[in-house]
């Protein structure tokens, strides 16, 4: 089998496929600040679309920017301006910070221990780990301090939430993300052809979007705790549980979550809240 080549810019085609069908079958779960966060994604330069679906695309929504680098971007300092103009990213950190939507773990866990060291000798000793140099930089006094020794530049994604609900839309679970078209495009996943209208969808109002997105956010949480074992996370996941839902798919995933929360309180002798669980 010959080796397929992608281009360059494959995941803009893709991401842009990924929001034409999502305007065109479902526009009527969109609302007003989301349609907007579309029109202003296409008046974007290519160079900006692309840096925005990169970042998107990587795990969190803090990075440092002069780590960034990709060669099919033309001028990523460009692209970068143009972002923070449009309010799609934002570089006012210490602004970010103080308004609690990042933390100070958030900041410095960007950063290698050896990075740290140099940045915070008289605060940070050789034998820490790294988990004890973030809970010490956590403690301090004075985290403006803290973040006036960054010297370069730190970006965060704004609204980075949308896309997990454009993905929702277009695929219809929680499961696929945008790596789900490279592996169409390199034919290792192929899909059957098939009708799509209305009729076909499995969302119909925002509230069943809403609702699904909050459940896997939720799910997503019991997942890690169970990764570590983690019990009293996963404990304190079941005050959140939601109660029953009418719309059935809503139903069936909110149940199978129940029962893996069960089944672990279980194996950790937890067996009165389990059991309530299981019934």
């Amino acid at each position: 089998m010959a080796t397929i080549e992608l281009e360059q810019d494959y995941y803009l085609h893709n991401f842009k496929a990924l929001l034409k069908t999502v305007e065109q079958y479902h526009a009527s779960l969109l609302s007003t600040d989301e349609k907007q966060w579309l029109r202003s994604f296409y008046q974007l330069s290519t160079d900006a679309q692309m840096l925005l679906i990169r970042l998107l695309s990587r795990k969190g929504v803090l990075f440092r920017f002069n780590k960034l680098n990709y060669d099919e971007i033309t001028n990523i300092d460009l692209a970068k301006d143009a972002l923070i103009h449009a309010h799609f990213i934002s570089q006012e950190i210490t602004a970010l910070h103080q308004q609690q939507v990042i933390s100070i773990s958030d900041i410095f866990s960007l950063y290698t221990k050896p990075e740290l060291l140099r940045l915070f000798p008289n605060i940070i000793e050789k034998t820490d780990k790294k988990a004890e140099i973030i809970s010490k930089l956590e403690s301090h006094v004075d985290s403006e301090y803290l973040l006036n020794i960054i010297s370069e530049p730190l970006v965060m994604v704004q609204q980075q939430t949308l896309l997990a609900k454009f993905l929702l839309l277009f695929f219809g679970n929680s499961h696929q993300d945008l790596s789900q078209f490279v592996l169409s495009d390199l034919g290792l996943n192929k899909f059957e052809n098939y009708q799509i209208d209305t009729s076909t969808q499995l969302f119909h109002t925002t509230e069943q979007v809403d609702q699904w997105l909050a459940l896997t956010q939720l799910s997503d949480l019991y997942w890690r705790a169970h990764e570590t074992k983690d019990y009293d996370t996963i404990s304190s996941l079941v005050p959140l549980l939601p109660k029953a839902a009418s719309w059935l798919p809503l139903e069936n995933k909110r149940q199978k979550l129940i029962n893996h929360i069960a089944r672990d309180l279980e194996r950790n002798y937890q067996y009165d809240i389990a059991l309530a669980l299981f019934r």
